[in-house]
């Protein structure tokens, strides 16, 4: 049975990709994901951007289990 993990983008990514969300199969970290997002949309080599899982922001290589969300986000501007 292969595993299944909805990604989702926001804001310029989502200009990049023009698609809200898409379903990645059978990675098991955050940074096999972020290989196979990028191997479809080479353009987001080029930015940078936030990772979450679940809702909580990851600074680093995270462990996913089938049925995770994944947020791509660009970076926050605050005032």
């Amino acid at each position: 049975m292969s595993k299944e993990n909805k990604v989702y983008f926001f804001g310029q990514l989502k200009d990049i990709t023009k698609i809200e969300a898409i379903t990645i199969k059978d990675v098991s970290d955050t940074d096999e994901l972020l290989r196979e997002v990028k191997t479809i949309y080479p353009d987001l080599e080029k930015i940078k951007f936030f990772v979450a899982v679940n809702k909580k922001m990851i600074q680093e290589n995270t462990k996913i289990e089938s049925g995770q969300i994944i947020a791509c986000m660009p970076p926050f501007s605050g005032g």
